[in-house]
């Protein structure tokens, strides 16, 4: 009895595979292309929905007119009883419809294996590009660039800057992470705010995706690209990339809850000796005084970020101490 309570109560084990959990869903559309695959550009786009919908036509407009590869628009939920009439004026776009509760981590990783385009554009449903038609240059810079993740200028709805540059930095031994505004190009950042970004989806899989036992957006999206910078990737702004938001702007929650203390134990336990990482057995004593929930759950928790930075050692190439060390001629 005591064993089944609890199994109950601790956390899934770490991923250690793109998609390792498949969720139930409905696909709808997606009949049509967009246009002539010779002149399409070469990216996809997985259009994420969330709150008031009136936007969506126009952003799926503005999105058909650029002429992009494919279009697949992902719901957050399933009680959205307009999608059968979008898919019906929008034959060229697919709708994915999740069957059970989802985080936005999830909703891209679903996107991202339905897709088969070696880029993807991820966007909001209340976001929209700043200018009629995507620079040919900028087109040319990501195919050249061949990073990770690149990372748009983004305005909100009043035309104000929104800092899209974030710094991961050690300040009297506890880890922030610092906002700044960009104004060159290819200035580096920790990861896209909000998820908006053109991303590498070859990359994105090899990394493994987002991690689903990770129920909190802001830990989410930091421990992906937290994990990709760990394992040798980068993410960077260009200027030529400009988005607005159509409505407000959304806000990062950053409370450390128990999803940051597994972003804690993937990304800043692990240490990187000679050519792999390994996580320090003495770091558990510190972790049990940090984790709310019990010394069995810590020790559990521990032993499985254990496990999966064990089978993952040799894809580090660095650690959070010297990645933080570092940032500063990564920006040069």
């Amino acid at each position: 009895m005591y064993t089944e309570e609890y199994a109950k109560t601790v956390m899934n084990t770490i991923p250690s595979i793109f998609n390792e959990k498949q969720f139930k869903r409905t696909v709808l559309g997606g009949n049509e292309l967009t246009a002539a695959p010779e002149d399409c550009l070469p990216f996809a786009v997985i259009l994420l929905n969330r709150g008031a919908r009136h936007y969506r036509t126009q952003v799926i407009q503005q999105l058909l007119k650029y002429r992009f590869r494919s279009i697949l628009s992902v719901e957050l939920s399933g009680e959205n009883y307009e999608l059968a009439t979008l898919s019906k004026t929008y034959p060229s776009v697919k709708f994915l419809i999740p069957l059970e509760e989802v985080t936005v981590g999830d909703m891209i990783n679903m996107g991202m294996e339905e897709l088969d385009t070696k880029y993807v554009l991820v966007i909001w449903n209340d976001a929209m590009f700043s200018y009629p038609s995507i620079p040919t240059k900028l087109i040319e810079k990501i195919l050249a660039d061949d990073r990770l993740c690149t990372v748009p200028l983004l305005t909100t709805h009043s035309g104000q800057s929104i800092p899209v540059g974030f710094i991961p930095v050690n300040e009297q031994n506890k880890f922030k992470v610092l906002s700044s505004m960009c104004y060159q190009d290819d200035i580096p950042t920790l990861y896209p705010f909000d998820y908006i970004g053109i991303y590498n989806r070859e990359k994105f899989i090899q990394l493994g995706g987002f991690d689903y036992t990770i129920k909190t957006s802001y830990w989410q999206n930091l421990d992906f690209f937290f994990r990709s910078w760990l394992w040798g990737e980068q993410t960077a702004v260009a200027t030529l990339f400009k988005i607005s938001y159509q409505s407000e702007t959304p806000c990062e929650d950053i409370t450390t809850d128990e999803y940051y203390l597994r972003f804690f134990l993937k990304n800043l336990v692990p240490q990187y000796k000679m050519d792999h990482a390994e996580v320090p057995f003495k770091k558990v004593f510190s972790f049990i005084n940090k984790y709310p929930k019990g010394l069995l759950e810590a020790v559990h928790n521990f032993k499985d970020a254990g496990s999966w930075v064990e089978k993952n050692k040799y894809r580090f190439k660095t650690d959070a101490k010297l990645l933080m060390e570092s940032w500063d001629s990564e920006e040069k």
